[in-house]
């Protein structure tokens, strides 16, 4: 995923209402069955650039919502693949939900707001 440098994320998945689409990043040393901390922001597919420059593929850009004003949108190349693995594209308009996951020791406590 080109979203900068997200060393600590592992996937992002991408779900539309009508099923589940993922969008794989290199995973560090995946762990079967081990919990980690996640999160997930509802989005919706802004538009689909196409690049000039042969060969480079085709970009989704995707606003997420609760994200900072100035950083709430992401691309990331649009080729995903369905429940069946058949290759498919975003469409622009379309409802997702991102999901963000991280090794636990990747993470650190948060801070309580009940406490004050």
């Amino acid at each position: 995923m080109e979203i900068g440098h997200c060393s600590s994320a592992e996937m992002l998945v991408l779900r539309h209402k009508n099923g589940a689409l993922r969008y794989r990043t290199v995973r560090n040393s995946p762990r079967p069955n081990s919990k980690k901390p996640k999160t997930t922001k509802p989005g919706v597919v802004q538009k689909i650039i196409e690049l000039r420059i042969p060969h480079e593929p085709e970009m989704a850009e995707i606003a997420i919502e609760g994200a900072d004003h100035l950083y709430r949108e992401i691309r990331i190349e649009n080729a995903l693949e369905d429940d069946k693995g058949k290759a498919v594209k975003l469409k622009p308009g379309a409802q997702v939900e991102v999901t963000v996951e991280a090794d636990p020791k990747e993470t650190s406590p948060a801070l309580s707001t009940a406490k004050r």
